[in-house]
């Protein structure tokens, strides 16, 4: 946060942008575990979701779940018989138009990409959960 504080000159109100006091929306992206949905087909991960996969530098996979019972509320799980994924450190994707679509009309998005945070593991059965309806709230949000 901005650091406000007084200068020696009179009426001025001088905000601090510094390292210490200010941090690039970039950096505090790698905090946080997300999947980026695209209606090109583009289903993607950044570096902190790879690591709370456990994938590290190795191969990984993932499959994506949907409940059924509630089609908005969808989850991940890392492993064999998953879609491969492939990129660099920063990143890990595939490709995959039908699938990005199912999950962007299950959440009655008309946009073009949905960043979604992911939470989790959850026991007993280890899957990620996918928070969508945050995803959809905070996009929409923007559109206003």
């Amino acid at each position: 946060m901005p650091r406000t504080s007084s200068s020696s000159a009179p009426g001025l109100q001088l905000v601090e942008f510094s390292p210490r006091t200010f941090r690039a929306a970039g950096k505090k992206a790698e905090l946080v575990p997300f999947m980026l949905v695209s209606r090109t087909g583009r289903i993607s991960f950044n570096r902190k979701a790879v690591e709370l996969m456990g994938a590290g530098d190795g191969e990984c996979a993932v499959t994506l779940l949907q409940d059924s019972r509630r089609p908005r509320d969808w989850y991940m799980r890392p492993g064999e018989g998953g879609f491969p994924l492939r990129g660099t450190k920063s990143y890990r994707m595939f490709q995959h138009t039908a699938l990005a679509a199912k999950i962007l009309d299950s959440l009655s998005f008309t946009g073009e990409r949905l960043r979604i945070r992911i939470a989790g593991p959850t026991p007993p059965d280890e899957l990620f959960t996918l928070l969508t309806e945050e995803a959809v709230s905070k996009a929409d949000t923007k559109k206003k």
